[in-house]
């Protein structure tokens, strides 16, 4: 699976888009603030960790992290930014349907206008894309990307799709619009994208 960028944590901390009543209107709210910053600290923490070490087994220090979020979310249940670092976790876990079901609670849990709703639904995507349901991990990277047309992430992820499904025309389309708003950083994730569709368009002719 094609790494997220890692996210501003001053942005998200931040953040007031959460929904009214789940930080704000609560008469512990400082103290949920705090949680929530700790909490979006942890989450980094696995992004970062994840992003370098794909294939390394997971150390105790990062079921450490899990653990502390688990407690987190007793406190806040409502607290997306918890549940996508959850959903994260079980995702490098291969247990889709459980990473699944903590980003569609952060998709109910936060404002449409969100700092990181396209990212979400580019889990989400994926998330539907591991359980082989492919039409729903298709609306959702297409919902990622209507809310923000730079997210290489999903160009890539439905290149990918395309790729193995065989349509190489959408593939290569997909690919194409990810190598026009590609940073410098993810240019190679594009080259190597473009390199694999046709790899197999040569092997399938």
């Amino acid at each position: 699976m094609i790494k997220q960028e890692l996210i501003d944590l001053e942005h998200i901390v931040t953040d007031r888009s959460l929904r009214p009543g789940q930080l704000n209107k609560n008469k512990n709210n400082l103290e949920l603030e705090r949680t929530h910053s700790k909490a979006v600290s942890l989450v980094l923490a696995l992004e970062n960790y994840f992003a370098k070490d794909k294939q390394k087994p997971m150390p105790l220090e990062i079921k450490k992290i899990v653990s502390s979020l688990e407690m987190y979310l007793q406190q806040n249940p409502n607290d997306p930014f918890v549940h996508m670092g959850l959903g994260l976790y079980y995702t490098k876990n291969i247990r889709f349907q459980r990473s699944l079901a903590h980003y569609l609670l952060a998709n109910q849990n936060s404002s449409p206008n969100w700092a990181l709703k396209s990212p979400l639904h580019t889990k989400i995507g994926n998330a539907y894309f591991g359980l082989n349901n492919y039409e729903l991990g298709v609306r959702h990277h297409q919902i990622a990307i209507k809310i923000d047309s730079a997210n290489v992430s999903s160009y890539l992820c439905l290149a990918n799709h395309y790729k193995i499904i065989g349509d190489f025309r959408e593939a290569i389309g997909y690919a194409k619009k990810a190598e026009k708003v590609a940073l410098p950083s993810r240019q190679e994730d594009v080259r190597e994208m473009k390199e694999q569709i046709i790899f197999k368009m040569n092997s399938v002719n």
